[in-house]
């Protein structure tokens, strides 16, 4: 797990730690522009240049 000093009120966790990964699809790509060069992803999900907090909090 994860926290950040910026973003409180949030937890970051790996999903390489959850045994059911695949049942708890991705709702968003959060950091986007942080993404290493290799790494391309084919869905249509948005893509946040930095937390998702607000669009998360606003689907649930």
């Amino acid at each position: 797990m994860a926290t950040f000093d910026y973003l409180p009120d949030q937890v970051y966790v790996p999903l390489g730690l959850i045994d059911q990964a695949d049942n708890l699809p991705p709702r968003i790509h959060c950091h986007a522009e942080s993404a290493f060069s290799w790494l391309h992803f084919s869905d249509d999900l948005e893509r946040a240049q930095a937390s998702g907090r607000e669009t998360l909090n606003a689907a649930n």
